[in-house]
């Protein structure tokens, strides 16, 4: 999988997040904690799943034992690229 799609990924993941929260892109780095720093709990990251799961941008389906796993938005994105990649 090329180094653009991954950018792509993240530019995805992070826009996914500043459209939930309605805050700019660029608090969304990839380092930011979805449980202490966004508040997310188990239950609204298998909605973040399922969103995923819905979206027209990528073919991959996340599990909730995945996402539930994710701790950054980086590893979403990084879950989402090595779904894609061993696909």
């Amino acid at each position: 999988m090329p180094v653009k799609r991954k950018a792509e990924i993240i530019a995805w993941v992070r826009q996914y997040f500043a459209d939930y929260f309605h805050y700019p892109i660029e608090y969304f780095e990839l380092t930011l904690s979805l449980r202490d720093d966004l508040r997310f709990d188990s239950r609204s990251l298998v909605d973040v799943g399922r969103d995923i799961n819905k979206s027209r941008f990528t073919p991959v389906h996340v599990t909730p034992g995945q996402i539930v796993d994710c701790l950054t938005i980086g590893d979403v994105a990084e879950l989402i690229y090595n779904l894609e990649r061993n696909s």
